[in-house]
C-alpha cells in the first residue's frame, strides 16, 4: 500500500506501519443531503462516526480493537473482524478524542493512537462538503 505522508494526518508507530501496513480513517453517518447525522444531548452534538482500518495485510488481521480515551463518550470500546468492511466500528463523539487501535496479527498486537479529527480528515481527504467540514471543525475545536 502506498501512502502519501502529506495526505495522511496520522503519524504511525514504526511497528504498526511495518506490520499492519494500514491507514486509519473515519467517516460520518450522513443523511441524503450529505449532512453528518448527530444526536443532541445537553445542547451538544454527538456525531455518529464510523472508524476504519484499510490495510494491505487485511487477510492476516484477526481482530481490530478501537478504544476511545474518554469516559464521557457513549461507546468507549468496539472491535471488528470484518475485513471486507475495513474493520468498521461505529461510535458517537462530540469532540476530538484519542482513539487507541489494537490490531491482532498472529500472536502479536500492534498498537496505534490517533485523534478522531485526524481520522476524519483522512476519511474526507478527497471528497468533502461544507457540512462535513463544519462538523470536523466542531469536533476538532470543541
Amino acid at each position: 500500500m502506498c501512502r502519501s505522508v502529506s495526505e495522511d494526518k496520522v503519524f504511525y508507530e514504526r511497528a504498526f506501519d511495518a506490520e499492519v501496513k494500514g491507514r486509519l480513517y473515519a467517516r460520518f453517518h450522513i443523511d441524503a443531503d450529505g449532512v453528518p447525522e448527530f444526536e443532541t444531548d445537553d445542547d451538544c452534538r454527538n456525531y455518529i462516526v464510523n472508524l476504519y482500518l484499510l490495510s494491505a495485510n487485511a487477510t492476516e488481521i484477526f481482530d481490530v480493537t478501537y478504544e476511545i480515551d474518554d469516559t464521557t463518550d457513549l461507546v468507549p470500546i468496539g472491535h471488528s473482524t470484518r475485513r471486507a468492511n475495513d474493520f468498521c466500528v461505529s461510535i458517537t463523539s462530540s469532540r476530538d478524542v484519542p482513539i487507541h487501535v489494537g490490531v491482532k496479527i498472529g500472536n502479536a498486537v500492534y498498537k496505534q493512537r490517533a485523534w478522531l479529527s485526524n481520522m476524519l480528515e483522512n476519511g474526507y481527504a478527497r471528497k468533502s462538503n461544507s457540512a462535513i467540514r463544519y462538523a470536523i471543525n466542531l469536533i476538532k475545536y470543541s
